[in-house]
This record gives structure tokens, C-alpha cells and sequence, in this order.
């Protein structure tokens, strides 16, 4: 337990580092990880993820859901990430809207999602009104999380 807690608190200091160099907090995240966590978390990353063969052609993971799934960063209340059948239920229902879904909030109906329509990056989703929230869209899944962690702050407030 102890060296969770240590891997977390490391975390959140890479965190406060995403503002100034993305590439290299997540270069140290990858690295924070190989040294605590085995080769086995990769293939339950895997079984947690969209198939290829169920993913569009223009949807490529990329490394920093690796990374969440790897610290265990999946329920920051009150957003989800979805995985394994929850995962494959929301993409099956999604699949004509060119989206690939991602993380739902669980107090109301939005959804985070890669889109086409915004050059591949995430955006929040409004599921009551089937279309874009005011186009939020995310650089990437860490601009996603600072939101969710506030989020997460707000709602346990």
C-alpha cells in the first residue's frame, strides 16, 4: 500500500508538470511505471481497450490512456473512464456518429469522446442532445484530466 500512495503522490508532481513540457512528464510517467508495475498490466490494459477491429480506421489510442490505465485512473467521480464491456456498449451505440467514446460523467449525460469532426481530439459529448457541448474540445487526455480532477475536487466539496 505504501508504495501505491508513493506512486501516486509522484503522479500528481508529474502533473503539476504537464503545463510546462507534456512530453517529458510523460516520458517520466512511462518510466515511473516500469519500474513499479510488471509487464503483466499490459496485456489487461489490452483487454480493457477497443479492439482494432471495432475502432474507426482514423482512431489510434494514444499512449497517455496507456498510461491512466496503468496507474489505475479510471473512476475520478464524477467521471468514469469506460472500459472492457461498458466500453464496447457505448462505442456500439456511437458507432455512426464518427466518435469513439471515452469517459462519462455520472451525474449527468456527458461523455467524453474522440471525434473526427475535431481533427481527432477529445471533446465533451452531450448524450440527451446526441451532439457537441458548446464543441469543448481537449489537446489531449491530460488537458481531460486537469478537468476531471477539478471536477472531482468540485463534486466532493
Amino acid at each position: 500500500m505504501r508504495q501505491i500512495a508513493h506512486l501516486v503522490a509522484e503522479w500528481f508532481w508529474l502533473v503539476g508538470q504537464f503545463a510546462v513540457d507534456t512530453r517529458t512528464a510523460e516520458r517520466g510517467i512511462r518510466k515511473l511505471i516500469s519500474q513499479h508495475l510488471g509487464g503483466s498490466v499490459i496485456l489487461y490494459m489490452e483487454e480493457q481497450l477497443l479492439p482494432t477491429s471495432v475502432t474507426p480506421e482514423w482512431f489510434e489510442y494514444p499512449e497517455s490512456v496507456l498510461v491512466l490505465l496503468k496507474l489505475g485512473l479510471l473512476n475520478i467521480k464524477p467521471w468514469k473512464v469506460l472500459t472492457g464491456e461498458q466500453l464496447l456498449a457505448y462505442n456500439s451505440r456511437y458507432a455512426q456518429k464518427q466518435i469513439v467514446p471515452f469517459a462519462i460523467r455520472l451525474d449527468n449525460d456527458d461523455i467524453v469522446c474522440w471525434s473526427l469532426k475535431h481533427d481527432k481530439k477529445l471533446v465533451l459529448w452531450d448524450e440527451t442532445e446526441m451532439g457537441f457541448k458548446s464543441d469543448e474540445v481537449y489537446k489531449d487526455v491530460w488537458a481531460w484530466l486537469t478537468v476531471a480532477t477539478q471536477d472531482m475536487i468540485d463534486f466532493h466539496s
